[in-house]
């Protein structure tokens, strides 16, 4: 995969183990739902990803505002 992505000032990468820790979503359920009806993750390595930390906070704030 070849994406390029520039990432906005304040902005930055956090690894699994944040989204993890700020979603409180397991990580099959991260892994699953990642570009369906959960941000994207980014490849940095062969073996490891990142999210934008703005996708995941965008993506929090859509849950809390969604009506249940």
């Amino acid at each position: 995969m070849n994406d390029h992505v520039m990432i906005a000032p304040g902005d930055r990468l956090i690894s699994l183990k944040e989204v993890r820790a700020r979603t409180s979503l397991s990580t099959a359920t991260i892994y699953r739902r990642r570009g369906k009806s959960f941000p994207r993750s980014y490849a940095i390595t062969d073996s490891r990803v990142a999210w934008l930390l703005s996708d995941i906070e965008r993506w929090i704030q859509e849950q809390i505002s969604a009506p249940h």
